[in-house]
């Protein structure tokens, strides 16, 4: 487990779009066997600047509609963190693999629901699914888990 320091620079959204499925059939619901056809993307990115001891780090989901999705949705945000101390190459990726994903991550997720909302839709919550001790006992690569709120 990496123990940084660091502070939130900046925090900015980079893309957010919304877009209602017109193929969307409200009579098909997830339980009929269309929720393994939801295409759903969670992606982390980043890099460090020694010079002045900051990180860039970028989330961004995605989620496309099909039948049983009645929008599609497409965020990225973008963030600049202050390291307190030089961060050793090898902890680099541990650190934008899941530091840097869980202090992004909930404004990413109010993001996504309040856009849902004012789709006029129920709020769509993510729950956090990432590797490591803290999050959640996910595994590599695992996809976020997604709650609707009725």
């Amino acid at each position: 487990m990496i123990l940084i320091e660091y502070q939130l620079l900046t925090l900015k959204l980079l893309r957010s779009e919304f877009q209602p499925n017109p193929d969307f059939d409200e009579k098909l619901t997830l339980a009929q066997g269309g929720a393994n056809d939801i295409r759903l993307s969670i992606k982390n990115s980043g890099n460090f600047n020694d010079a002045d001891n900051t990180a860039n780090f970028k989330q961004s989901f995605s989620i496309e509609g099909n039948t049983f999705m009645p929008f599609s949705m497409d965020v990225e945000l973008e963030a600049v963190f202050r390291l307190t101390s030089q961060l050793p190459p090898e902890d680099r990726a541990d650190c934008i693999g899941t530091v840097f994903p869980h202090a992004v991550f909930p404004y990413l997720r109010e993001h996504v629901s309040n856009m849902t909302i004012r789709g006029g839709f129920p709020p769509m919550i993510l729950q956090l699914a990432y590797p490591g001790p803290m999050g959640g006992g996910g595994k590599p690569g695992a996809e976020p888990v997604i709650k609707w709120v009725h």
